[in-house]
């Protein structure tokens, strides 16, 4: 009778670390609810393995267990959302750029392109019907002055747009890189985690929400890739992150991008691999 009341406190004792540990992972949901790409986690939990009766009667039960810890996570979205990501980064730049142009060219306005291109037409069509006259002639000058000095202007104003264009250019290079290299140490560190049998959830959701900021700047591919098995049986994962088939991070490694001035006199840059 005391070892079955010893029994029944194991089996109680086992529940309340059950119940602790969820009560830990709802905590710890609650906690980070407003954590920039935190996954909601879940305990997984199972009836713990019951006794066989000596006497041959069946087996007893002897309570729960936990066995870990998911991450509610779908990674299908996540690759939509990558892919969908990308375009919205490019439309947001482009709307960026056409708002600049629009005020380059002050449009519409009372004094902008199509304003000043139209009066020098209306000055030209006057002087066709009277040559000779030479208030018409130098309000087609005076028309002919401005025209010329609103192009030179806008022109004026696409290279200063150019050479903004290039520091854009290389600051988001720079991001990019950045974000790589932060993501490369978080392989490393998940890696190590769980190359024991561990998961380690909010490293890869930190590690998540960086390539969502990096899906945002440039055309990736994102995904994991096996290496085989560990000693302990597990898949021997490694994270690879490629542009156009090339990798920039290949578990712990960066293949870093830079930029290259053009030797002309737009100066442009382009990027590409070191």
């Amino acid at each position: 009778m005391s070892g079955s009341s010893f029994f029944g406190i194991d089996i109680a004792t086992r529940g309340l670390y059950s119940a602790q540990r969820g009560l830990a992972t709802v905590n710890h949901n609650i906690g980070n609810i407003t954590t920039p790409g935190f996954s909601r986690q879940v305990l997984e939990q199972r009836a713990a393995r019951p006794i066989l009766m000596a006497n041959g009667t069946g087996m007893l039960g002897t309570g729960s267990e936990v066995i870990g810890v998911k991450r509610v996570r779908d990674e299908y979205l996540d690759v939509k959302y990558r892919t969908e990501a990308q375009y919205l980064g490019e439309w947001d730049v482009k709307q960026a750029l056409l708002e600049e142009l629009q005020v380059i060219y002050n449009e519409p306005s009372e004094s902008g392109f199509n304003t000043v291109l139209n009066e020098f037409y209306d000055s030209l069509q006057r002087l066709s019907t009277d040559p000779s006259n030479p208030s018409t002639r130098a309000a087609l000058k005076e028309k002919a002055v401005m025209l010329t000095k609103y192009f030179n202007s806008v022109a004026a104003h696409f290279e200063y747009m150019q050479n903004d264009i290039n520091e854009i250019i290389y600051a988001k290079v720079q991001e990019i890189n950045s974000l790589a290299d932060q993501i490369a140490k978080l392989n490393q560190q998940i890696y190590s985690y769980e190359v024991s049998g561990n998961v380690a959830n909010d490293l890869r959701d930190q590690r998540g929400y960086l390539v969502d900021k990096l899906a945002r700047l440039i055309n990736i591919e994102a995904y994991e890739v096996s290496y085989g098995k560990l000693p302990n049986g597990q898949d021997d994962l490694r994270f690879v992150i490629t542009i156009s088939g090339k990798a920039l991070v290949d578990h712990n490694k960066v293949s870093y991008l830079t930029t290259i001035q053009r030797e002309n006199k737009l100066n442009r840059r382009y990027t590409q691999p070191v």
